[in-house]
């Protein structure tokens, strides 16, 4: 896979749901996550991913709290997809933001992170 990130991707696992536009519904568990997107190993090896639009939900095992995003398929393999975080909602964002900054060996890493999404963002890119 070609490596043109702007975020730093930490290892992390979490069972993911995933539902499709069109309607199909896939589950997985999450490979890595950064504040723009995530990988996503699926449980059925034989899934066709037919759509490039979806919403997910990232449940955390030891958790009630959830993560809620709208995303884009970027990449795709035989058993993982590859989404870019298209929407996301503060409550999500502000829990990500708690889940990288424990995950991470470097926090101001984070930190740069996030003010560059920021700028990107307020600047439209």
């Amino acid at each position: 896979m070609h490596e043109n990130r702007k975020f730093h991707r930490l290892p992390f696992h979490a069972d993911v749901s995933i539902h499709a536009q069109g309607g199909e519904d896939l589950v997985g568990t999450l490979d890595n996550i950064s504040l723009r997107g995530v990988l996503v190993n699926l449980n059925d090896e034989s899934a066709q991913i037919k759509f490039k639009k979806c919403k997910m939900q990232i449940k955390l095992n030891d958790s009630s709290r959830t993560l809620n995003f709208k995303a884009d398929v970027v990449y795709q393999s035989e058993n993982a997809i590859g989404m870019h975080f298209t929407e996301v909602d503060l409550d999500s964002l502000t829990f990500l933001r708690e889940i990288l900054d424990a995950n991470s060996d470097n926090n101001q890493v984070v930190e740069h992170e996030m003010h560059q999404w920021i700028n990107s963002e307020c600047k439209g890119d």
